[in-house]
């Protein structure tokens, strides 16, 4: 993917006697902003590092899930059966 900003250039002649003129280059100034504001947002890698944190984060969350699962039977047996007879003795 191209993270180059992108240029929108929008050229236009119109003359000054008309009545709309005034409304028509505030549209035409307005239509500039908005294209510059879309070719900053497609610029922008401020929401991959979120991103990449979300699944960083959801890759422990995996690993704990699977420890739990796997080791969850040996950690009680060992918590509730095998460490307080040992304490007894």
């Amino acid at each position: 993917m191209n993270s180059e900003p992108v240029n929108f250039y929008l050229s236009l002649t119109v003359s000054q006697d008309l009545p709309c003129y005034a409304q028509l280059m505030r549209l035409v100034d307005r239509l500039r902003m908005i294209g510059a504001r879309i070719g900053r947002f497609a610029a922008s890698t401020d929401g991959a590092t979120a991103i990449e944190y979300g699944l960083i984060a959801a890759g422990i969350a995996l690993a704990i899930s699977a420890a739990v699962f796997g080791f969850g039977d040996a950690v009680y047996e060992l918590l509730y059966s095998d460490l307080p007879g040992a304490l007894k003795q």
